[in-house]
C-alpha cells in the first residue's frame, strides 16, 4: 500500500477495488522505456477480444486506427463486431453515444442505442417493412446459470482469420456472420495503405434478399455529402472518404442518436465522445442475397480530398489500384493480395 500511496497519493488505486491490479500486475524495479520502442500495428486475442491497434507514428499528428472483431463478454461490452475508429489529433470516426450526463447505465440511451449495432462503424440489415428496425447483431444477456455452456456458444460472435503487418500496409480479415441472424456470410477486410489511407472491403450474404444491407459511419463533429463522396471533418483534420461499391449508393446523414424514426438523446457530452450523427450507406436497389462495399478512407488536415482510386474486375476478384498499389480481394470475401 506504500507504493499505491506514493502513485496515488491516496493509498488506493481509483476505486478500492481495483489496487489488487497494482499488487498483482504492477513491477515498480523494472526500467521505463519509450513508447517509439511499441510496435505501431499490433493485433490482440486473434479469436477471442479481437483487437488491432495501428499507428502511423507515436507524435501528436500521427494517425491512430483501431478495429475490433471478436467475441462478447457482457455488460461493458457492445454488439459492434467489426467496428473501426479514426484518430488524428481528434477523433473522425467514433464510437458513438454516452455514458455519463441523463443516459444512466440502465436508460433507454444505452439499452436502445449506445450498446448496439447502430452506434458503431459497422454493419446493420434492417427489415424494410419496419422502419423502426436496427437489423444490427443479435442481443442477448447474461441472466442464468441453469446451463454455464451456453452463454459462452452464444458469446462467439466473430473472429480475426487473418491479420499481416507489413511496411507498406496493416491488414485486418473479420469473419462477423456469427454475430447476426441475418448474415449468412460477411467478411470485412480492414487495410491501413500506410501512412494516410485505409480501405475497406465488406463481402456480404444475407439470408432474406429483402433485407436492407447498411454500411455506418459515425462523426464526431461535421459532415458534408456529395455524390458518392462524404467528408468528416473535425478541428482541422479531416476523413475523406469514397464510396465505390455499390454502384449506385444511397447516402444518406442522420443527424443525433437515431434508431429509425426513434431518438434516445442525452444531454452533456464532448461530440468529440459521443458523436453527432452517421452516415449510412447502402444499394440504390438490392437484387439477390450478396452485396459489396468498398470504401477508400484519406486521413488528413482540413483540405484533405479523396486519393484517386480505381476498380476492376479479374476473374473471381475485385482489384483497387491506389497510391500505386493494388489491391486484390477475393469475391467469395475469403482472399486478399497487396502488391
Amino acid at each position: 500500500m506504500a507504493e499505491l500511496d506514493r502513485k496515488y497519493g491516496n493509498g488506493r488505486a481509483l476505486e478500492p477495488e481495483f489496487a489488487y491490479y497494482y499488487l498483482l500486475f504492477y513491477d515498480p524495479t523494472i526500467p521505463a522505456r519509450p513508447k517509439s520502442e511499441l510496435p505501431a500495428s499490433q493485433a490482440f486475442g486473434q479469436r477471442s477480444m479481437g483487437t488491432v491497434f495501428m499507428r502511423s507514428g507515436w507524435g501528436p499528428r500521427d494517425l491512430f486506427l483501431f478495429f475490433k472483431c471478436g467475441d462478447y463478454y457482457g455488460d461493458h461490452g457492445h454488439f459492434d463486431q467489426g467496428t473501426f475508429e479514426i484518430f488524428l489529433n481528434r477523433p473522425l470516426a467514433v464510437d458513438s453515444g454516452f455514458y455519463g450526463g441523463d443516459a444512466g447505465f440502465g436508460g433507454a440511451h444505452r439499452m436502445e442505442y449506445m450498446r448496439r449495432s447502430i452506434a458503431h462503424n459497422t454493419l446493420v440489415f434492417p427489415d424494410p417493412d419496419k422502419p423502426d428496425d436496427e437489423g444490427g447483431q443479435r442481443v442477448f444477456q447474461q441472466q442464468s446459470v441453469a446451463d454455464p455452456r451456453a452463454f459462452p456458444a452464444q458469446c462467439d460472435t466473430a473472429d480475426i482469420l487473418r491479420y499481416e503487418d507489413a511496411p507498406a500496409y496493416t491488414y485486418v480479415l473479420g469473419d462477423l456472420a456469427k454475430g447476426y441472424d441475418r448474415a449468412k456470410t460477411l467478411f470485412r477486410h480492414f487495410v491501413y495503405v500506410k501512412p494516410d489511407v485505409v480501405v475497406i472491403f465488406d463481402a456480404v450474404a444475407v439470408n432474406n434478399p429483402r433485407c436492407r444491407r447498411v454500411w455506418l459511419y459515425h462523426y464526431p463533429r461535421t459532415v458534408a455529402i456529395e455524390g458518392n463522396r462524404f467528408r468528416a471533418s473535425n478541428s482541422g483534420n479531416a476523413a475523406a472518404v469514397e464510396t465505390l461499391l455499390p454502384k449506385p449508393a444511397r447516402i444518406t446523414d442522420v443527424q443525433g442518436f437515431k434508431v429509425g424514426t426513434r431518438e434516445f438523446p442525452v444531454r452533456g457530452g464532448d461530440p468529440d465522445v459521443t458523436g453527432s450523427g452517421y452516415v449510412m450507406v447502402e444499394p440504390e436497389t438490392v437484387s439477390g442475397a450478396g452485396t459489396y462495399f468498398l470504401h477508400v478512407i484519406t486521413v488528413g488536415g482540413a483540405g484533405v480530398s479523396c486519393t484517386p482510386a480505381t476498380l476492376s474486375e479479374d476473374g473471381g476478384n475485385i482489384v483497387l489500384s491506389v497510391r500505386g498499389r493494388t489491391l486484390t480481394f477475393g469475391k467469395d470475401g475469403r482472399t486478399f493480395g497487396f502488391r
